[in-house]
């Protein structure tokens, strides 16, 4: 399987540990330091000298891990969990293009927080959020100005 076709899988059950496991052998293979923060994510519990190894890993490589979310996240104010994207804070400069070729995009399957305050304009930003990617979001920020054009807009979460 290919990486995409892992994310896809993790997408389908984004919190099921069974394909975060199967991602996390994949990257073993290519030497990715993302798959010890997965395994070691699963554990119960960590050792302090573990829990500063992940924040160093996590620190070190989270941009890379947003791959193609870099053209929207705000790298300083998005959080990983467990070696995947929890948090994801829009970036102000975002292009609307970039907001919307971001549909089909299964690193947002597990985005439970997204802090949308720094987007104005209600367009793209409406559909964007209607992606059904973005089913696992329980928060979400937005800014006053783009809360009163997404009033009764059926959203998936």
């Amino acid at each position: 399987m290919t990486e995409d076709e892992l994310l896809r899988q993790i997408a389908v059950r984004p919190f099921d540990p069974e394909p975060r496991l199967v991602y996390a052998d994949h990257l073993a293979e290519q030497g990715d330091p993302r798959a010890e923060v997965i395994a070691l994510a699963m554990r119960e519990t960590l050792t302090m000298a573990e829990k500063r190894r992940l924040k160093s890993i996590v620190n070190t490589h989270s941009r890379r891990w947003l791959g193609p979310l870099e053209a929207i996240a705000d790298p300083a104010g998005s959080t990983f969990e467990g070696g995947f994207l929890e948090e994801l804070v829009l970036a102000f400069n975002g292009r609307p293009a970039d907001l919307l070729s971001m549909s089909d995009e299964p690193r947002l399957a597990t985005v439970r927080t997204l802090d949308a305050s720094t987007l104005r304009r209600p367009q793209p930003l409406g559909q964007f959020l209607r992606q059904p990617s973005l089913a696992s979001v329980t928060s979400l920020t937005l800014h006053p100005d783009a809360v009163s054009a997404l009033e009764g807009a059926p959203l998936p979460f």
